[in-house]
């Protein structure tokens, strides 16, 4: 019930992972995908529980309020305000199939949350895949936190591949997210490159190919960029036992050449 969840949960919840949780489903709602309004905040709400679900919620409400087309952005509150009423409802505590049944709800909750906009069948097929990649992050949101406290005796293939599908698509997320000549996807790509080493000599490779999916997939307009991206991330796994001042000159180098090669456009 959701007097349970919250009485399970106020014993736990800290004021400084809900803050985080605001500040992420935030950024994720100001950052469009396909020139049209994010659907990761739902599937962020559709993953979590208790007063880190609420959290999640005011961040992104706040984030559509100030993307400065409001009257827009009200079907897909009202879907959030739907997908946060079933995740109360469920509780923390669900089997695998009641988490499917949850990923599926909230996939048509954004769908149809799409629908009042569309003006082409195009649209629709946009709003349908949005549904799909709503149900696969909160699918691999849900596996990525079920599996991650099991023992680490042997490498939990689930584990990693959440974990890969959850990186694609924060990238996909952020790489609408522009100031000037700043790109949210392509700064989280590049320093996550820099820094995988640290958790895995050959990570930064993996990184790098995943980077390159998450930031074609949002815009076909930065392929170019993306292939330089992947290229730099196997020059900084090459590299990966020397140190990180090696590697970054290494990134460097391979972004430059790349520049240099491609002839890059204002857009990309």
């Amino acid at each position: 019930s959701i007097d349970a969840v919250f009485s399970d949960k106020e014993r736990d919840f800290s004021f400084k992972e809900g803050l985080f949780t605001a500040i992420v489903t935030f950024f994720l709602a100001v950052s469009p995908v396909f020139e049209k309004l994010s659907p990761f905040p739902a599937a962020i709400i559709g993953s979590l529980t208790g007063m880190n679900c609420i959290c999640a919620f005011s961040g992104a409400v706040t984030g559509f309020a100030v993307t400065g087309n409001f009257a827009l952005a009200v079907p897909h509150i009202a879907a959030m305000t739907a997908i946060l009423a079933i995740r109360l409802i469920m509780g923390e505590k669900q089997s695998r199939i009641m988490g499917i049944i949850t990923a599926a709800a909230s996939g048509i909750c954004v769908f149809t949350a799409n629908l009042p906009a569309a003006e082409s069948p195009m649209d629709i097929f946009t709003g349908f895949a949005f549904g799909v990649l709503t149900v696969i992050s909160i699918l691999s949101l849900n596996t990525f936190f079920n599996e991650k406290d099991k023992p680490r005796s042997e490498e939990n293939i689930w584990l990693t591949l959440s974990a890969g599908v959850i990186y694609a698509i924060l990238i996909t997320a952020l790489t609408g997210l522009r100031l000037e000549m700043f790109n949210g996807g392509i700064f989280v790509s590049a320093a996550a490159i820099c820094l995988s080493p640290y958790i895995g000599s050959n990570l930064s490779a993996m990184v790098g190919i995943l980077s390159a999916v998450g930031i074609t997939a949002a815009d076909k307009s930065f392929a170019p960029a993306a292939i330089i991206l992947a290229l730099s991330s196997l020059a900084v796994s090459l590299f990966s036992r020397y140190g990180r001042i090696t590697r970054a000159c290494a990134l460097v180098f391979v972004l430059g050449a790349g520049v240099l090669v491609t002839e890059p456009t204002e857009e990309s």
